[in-house]
């Protein structure tokens, strides 16, 4: 908990319950390791094994065995340079309505149990964000390719602002989540990188107005094409906070 971890630490609890199963019984049986699992933590295995769909994004129902990690990405990346628009518009998969599912499915297992309410809460809030943020890039640069001047205003006007009152939300839940479990060393850095997200949100709105009310006459990171990031059979999977936001190095930004 130390270095901005977005996950939180009772996400893990499937797998620790997993691993004491697998050290007193000879073989895997589900059902016995549901009801250890309820002994244990008070929750329901299902519910928290529900957080895998987050991450299923690109997987057509497989296995995340290679941990793709889109919801990491599609939060953090920058909605004017569109580093990860390439995969999203290639899967052909309906973002908004897919994260809206997670979004009810998590609000449900919000209300099952007290204990793990704010963590659930938290995914709810972080699945709202995504349904409308993971195709953000995508749906601006489709705008101004047409130039379709109305939808770029209703996504300056209404979109971004609803995305970034969904991320405030988030945010906020998720400080109450490290603080109960945690020493607040650390949290700086994700409080960091969450605001990082919300500047940029603004920052994509104000270049839009710009453009909008004649201010610039265009915008030149969406007439950049949009370039596959992960090669063809790689795993769509990056860990990496500095790779995600731009293109750009951010690991030496000193002043020389």
């Amino acid at each position: 908990m130390d270095n901005g971890a977005e996950t939180p630490v009772d996400a893990l609890l499937p797998g620790l319950v997993l691993f004491a199963h697998l050290d007193f019984h000879r073989d895997y049986d589900e059902t016995i390791l549901k009801q250890e699992f309820r002994n244990c933590t008070g929750g329901e295995f299902d519910d928290f094994m529900a957080l895998d769909n987050f991450d299923s994004l690109f997987l057509n129902t497989k296995e995340n065995k290679e941990a793709q990690n889109p919801s990491k990405y599609l939060l953090y990346q920058d909605p004017m340079l569109g580093i990860f628009d390439y995969h999203v518009k290639e899967s052909g998969v309906n973002t908004k309505s897919y994260y809206q599912n997670i979004q009810k499915c998590m609000k449900e297992c919000a209300k099952k149990t007290g204990k793990y309410q704010l963590l659930f809460s938290f995914y709810e809030k972080l699945a709202a964000v995504l349904a409308d943020k993971a195709d953000l890039g995508m749906c601006i640069k489709s705008a101004y390719d047409r130039l379709d001047r109305a939808a770029l205003k209703d996504i300056s006007q209404n979109v971004i602002p609803g995305i970034i009152c969904n991320l405030t939300d988030m945010k906020s839940s998720r400080e109450k989540i490290w603080m109960n479990d945690a020493k607040p060393f650390g949290y700086e850095i994700l409080d960091i990188k969450i605001g990082g997200v919300i500047t940029r949100l603004k920052s994509t709105g104000y270049r839009i107005d710009n453009y909008l009310n004649g201010n610039v006459l265009r915008l030149e990171e969406l007439e950049e094409e949009r370039l596959p990031y992960f090669t063809k059979g790689m795993d769509k999977r990056e860990n990496l906070w500095n790779r995600i936001i731009s293109g750009c190095d951010s690991n030496d930004s000193g002043m020389e």
